[in-house]
């Protein structure tokens, strides 16, 4: 295998391990997050393209800061982790 597809490979574990594990456990308040989420989710327009756009620039946003080298993985990690305390928080609701 090649260099390349291995540590990719073991990079995508991580992250899916990162999130698995933030989505199972809740660390943060339940009501802080939902209170997130809904703030979020009302900025969101109902129109299809807003909402395309809306989601396309944060993702546009997370995966240009997050190829900054040094503080582009921890930053990742972060944005994977509070991924998955929101899940946590929708789900139990």
């Amino acid at each position: 295998m090649n260099e390349f597809w291995k540590y990719s490979l073991i990079l995508l574990m991580v992250e899916v391990v990162i999130f698995v594990l933030s989505a199972s456990f809740g660390v943060l308040p339940l009501n802080f997050l939902l209170n997130q989420f809904n703030q979020i989710e009302n900025k969101i327009s109902n129109s299809l393209l807003g909402n395309f756009l809306a989601i396309y620039t944060n993702n546009l946003r997370v995966d240009l800061i997050s190829s900054i080298p040094i503080i582009g993985p921890p930053f990742m990690a972060f944005v994977i982790f509070m991924t998955g305390q929101v899940v946590y928080a929708v789900a139990l609701t």
